[in-house]
């Protein structure tokens, strides 16, 4: 859900071919040698979510749409120290390992060639950001539409769904649009893509991690098109994509 680069815990040793024996510092001594960084909201120095590796290794791949992985998002459970950090794709940063806006900006990249900027976290996307570069042309910018949730735009494939922030997801949340259909006679439902919502197991279909209720209403002349997430912290801003004939 975060969008800057997670940096590591750094502790400065002296190198020698000989090791020495190490010098037993007191517990007073290392509390105040030892920095610790925080990677997601909630992660305080002796919070229960560090003690102990659990469910899958960080950096897993948990199911794959359209030529673009998604990966677990467990930093409780990192393989080595390669597999925490910033990640590149073909030079172009895409994100911190492996938040929900790591994969929507990778997913762009791959599928639209459009390259989303830098934002704290994943609710700013709808708050902050108004245009996307293009990959095909650096010098051009390309503006975005932002259609809110419950308005009058049905969702398509590519589209990124921006959450809110509230009080139990403050840093917000970000999935693409992986196919909208008809389940059953009027059942409507939105397939989604995304990192960091549901860790530690596979995606629940072939190619999508979730599904989620498409409610669809009809008045007079107008129909309108919402998403309520079954995860309350999870309230949709809406969706967003390019601008068309940009």
């Amino acid at each position: 859900m975060l969008d800057f680069c997670p940096v590591r815990t750094l502790m400065a040793s002296a190198i020698a071919k000989k090791r020495r024996p190490a010098a037993k510092v007191s517990s007073k001594k290392a509390s105040k040698m030892t920095t610790f960084f925080g990677r997601w909201p909630g992660d305080t120095q002796g919070a229960p979510k560090r003690i102990g590796a659990r469910g899958l290794p960080h950096g897993t791949v948990l199911g794959t749409c359209h030529g673009v992985d998604g990966y677990n998002c467990n930093y409780r459970n990192m393989v080595d120290d390669d597999s925490d950090g910033s990640h590149y794709l073909n030079g172009l940063y895409t994100g911190a390992k492996w938040q929900c806006v790591e994969y929507a900006r990778r997913y762009w990249i791959i599928n639209r060639r459009l390259y989303l900027p830098s934002i704290p976290h994943a609710a700013h996307i709808w708050t902050r950001v108004t245009h996307v570069g293009s990959l095909d042309n650096p010098h051009r910018r390309v503006a975005l539409q932002k259609l809110p949730n419950f308005g009058t735009d049905k969702p398509i494939v590519g589209d990124l769904l921006v959450y809110k922030s509230t009080p139990g997801q403050y840093v917000g949340h970000v999935a693409v649009v992986v196919d909208v259909l008809e389940k059953t006679e009027g059942l409507w439902v939105v397939h989604v893509a995304e990192q960091n919502q549901y860790n530690d197991r596979l995606w629940k279909g072939e190619h999508y991690s979730d599904e989620l209720t498409l409610n669809i209403s009809t008045r007079g002349n107008q129909t309108t098109y919402g998403i309520t997430h079954k995860d309350t912290d999870l309230v949709l801003d809406g969706w967003i994509r390019p601008v068309q004939g940009q």
